[in-house]
């Protein structure tokens, strides 16, 4: 399938069960997961992760966003990025728990992967995050 194609599978899926849409989806979700494994294209891949952020009930997806930027996968960077974008209050994308999984994560230093590490730790200097003892 062209890629052109994907990117509109992925913002239909995104606008099926995110916080506009008018017929929730419950595949939504489940869908926009298997897009971003199976992806074989960077950009449909961060496209998807976003789109994941993006959900209604955000709670449904939170374990594999966790599970995905505490693996050692090459893209955690990428997904580390997509989380910080929706964890400043007063934008169109703010989102509570990515604030609070972004927080968990450095404390506890759970992203392996050295260049998401550097992402998020570049984030929460600015933030003022220190590392429980």
């Amino acid at each position: 399938m062209r890629s052109g194609i994907w990117r509109e599978a992925i913002v239909a899926l995104k606008y099926a069960d995110g916080p506009t849409a008018r017929v929730p989806y419950d595949g939504a979700a489940e869908r926009l997961m298997r897009i971003h494994r199976e992806a074989r294209d960077r950009t449909l891949g961060i496209l998807a992760f976003g789109a994941l952020l993006d959900q209604k009930d955000i709670d449904r997806v939170l374990p594999y966003v966790r599970a995905f930027v505490t693996s050692d996968q090459p893209e955690t960077a990428d997904a580390v990025s997509q989380i910080i974008m929706r964890s400043y209050e007063g934008t169109r994308l703010y989102r509570p728990e990515a604030r609070a999984l972004l927080k968990e994560l450095y404390e506890r230093d759970l992203v392996p992967n050295p260049e998401a590490r550097e992402v998020l730790e570049g984030f929460a200097l600015g933030q003022g995050w220190t590392r429980r003892p």
